[in-house]
């Protein structure tokens, strides 16, 4: 089973159902492999590699199949 823990306690704005973009863009702001790397002190391939074969990999503006987009920048 694939799990993914986030510590969101210095963002108190956050709740159940919340956007957290984990790679690309929103907006202004960005995340990178490589920023992810350097923070965890591994390589971007490592970082890409984490993610299971099971998400679905989608062009931006495409649709999820479950009702709702999944965008990719």
């Amino acid at each position: 089973m694939d799990q993914l823990m986030i510590d969101a306690t210095d963002h108190p704005q956050l709740h159940t159902g919340a956007v957290v973009t984990l790679l690309g863009k929103d907006g202004a702001a960005s995340i990178s492999p490589r920023q992810w790397s350097r923070t965890c002190g591994t390589i971007p391939w490592d970082i890409l590699c984490g993610f299971s074969s099971r998400l679905p990999r989608l062009r931006a503006g495409h649709s999820t199949g479950h009702g709702g987009q999944l965008t990719i920048n």
